[in-house]
This record gives C-alpha cells, sequence and structure tokens, in this order.
C-alpha cells in the first residue's frame, strides 16, 4: 500500500501531464472486492484495482513469492519499462515518472 500512497502523493501532475493512468493488480488480496474496497479507503487512491484471484493471467508478471515488477504500458498495450521491485521494496514514484516522461516525448516525436 505504500506504493500507492506514493504514487498517488509524487505522480498525480505527472499523470496529468502524459495522460496516464495506474491500473493495479492485485494477486495476493485473499479478501477479493472488500479488501479492494479497504485499500482505497486506506490509501484514498481512484486507481483501477483489480483481482486475479486465480492468479492465471498475473503469474508470469510475477515469478516467485518475492518478485512485484511494475510495468510501463503504452496505449497500444506494449510494455515499455519493466520496473524491478520485491516484496518489500516496490518501485519508487520517481521511476514510473521518468518513463512516463520518455512516452509522452517519444509521442510528441510522432
Amino acid at each position: 500500500m505504500k506504493q500507492l500512497v506514493q504514487l498517488r502523493d509524487e505522480l498525480s501532475e505527472t499523470m496529468k501531464k502524459c495522460k496516464a493512468n495506474v491500473m493495479v493488480i492485485f494477486r495476493e488480496e485473499e479478501s477479493g472486492q472488500e479488501g479492494l474496497k479497504k485499500v482505497v479507503e486506506k490509501t484514498k487512491v481512484n486507481f483501477l484495482l483489480a483481482l486475479d484471484t486465480p492468479v492465471k493471467e498475473t503469474s508470469s508478471y510475477s515469478p516467485g513469492e518475492r518478485i512485484h515488477d511494475s510495468y510501463v504500458i503504452d496505449k497500444n498495450g506494449v510494455i515499455k519499462s519493466i520496473l524491478k521491485g520485491t516484496r518489500y521494496e516496490r518501485a519508487k514514484a520517481s521511476e514510473f515518472k521518468v518513463e512516463l516522461e520518455k512516452i509522452a516525448k517519444t509521442n510528441k516525436k510522432l
């Protein structure tokens, strides 16, 4: 949840400028939708939160118990970068900012 709060607090202006969104897929939320409601109440984020409770679709994105990487995906669904993370040390908002600005700069050149 720490990462969600950091993204909310430090990345909102960059996200507006780059026309970006955050989508968080939870694999470990055992409480289902009720658990996600608690996350929203606690963090006050307005990001899209989703569950992959059967863990079928997202297992390849988190191979292993301690890997919690984040992905920056462009509007065409192409993975532009993978930000490394662990269970306790997730990617920082500053890392997302750099990647979003790279995409925005590339899009302006097109």
